[in-house]
């Protein structure tokens, strides 16, 4: 596993931490498997052409949906998954597009083609969102199929 997706891990399981049952452990182990698993790490792109991008093969179709559906909870004044930490690890670094909106805001507003382009060039965009599935999909315990 390369340093970076190892940095990027680390980075989006204290974002995630606790969430869905979830430890920060749990989630980096997760995404450590399901880059081993996806792309063993060597690609960021679907092999025979698929949308999906970044070591944990993403695609941007399950982005927008993710952004969508934590975009809503957030104007409905609901629990979200991509909250203040999430915010926290992008408002910075996006500073100069996001202007006076969130970072989900902003991520939200991306087409998917801008997402299959954020998920290959943006390796901690890519994790968060597969963390995000984590949390959101499977059983930290074991007792349910995902």
């Amino acid at each position: 596993m390369p340093q970076e997706a190892a940095n990027q891990v680390n980075q989006v399981a204290n974002v995630f931490d606790g969430d869905g049952g979830f430890t920060k452990n749990q989630i980096a182990e997760m995404l450590n498997a399901i880059g081993f698993i996806e792309s063993k790490y060597e690609t960021k792109v679907q092999r025979q052409g698929g949308p999906a991008r970044s070591y944990w093969q993403v695609e941007p179709k399950t982005a927008a949906d993710m952004l969508k559906q934590n975009l809503n909870a957030m104007k409905s004044g609901r629990s979200q998954l991509m909250g203040k930490k999430f915010e926290d690890l992008f408002k910075d670094k996006y500073s100069d597009v996001i202007g006076d909106k969130t970072a989900l805001e902003y991520f939200a507003s991306l087409n998917e083609d801008q997402l299959q382009k954020l998920l290959l060039e943006d390796g901690l965009f890519a994790a968060a969102m597969a963390a995000h599935k984590v949390v959101s999909t499977f059983d930290p315990y074991g007792s349910k199929e995902a």
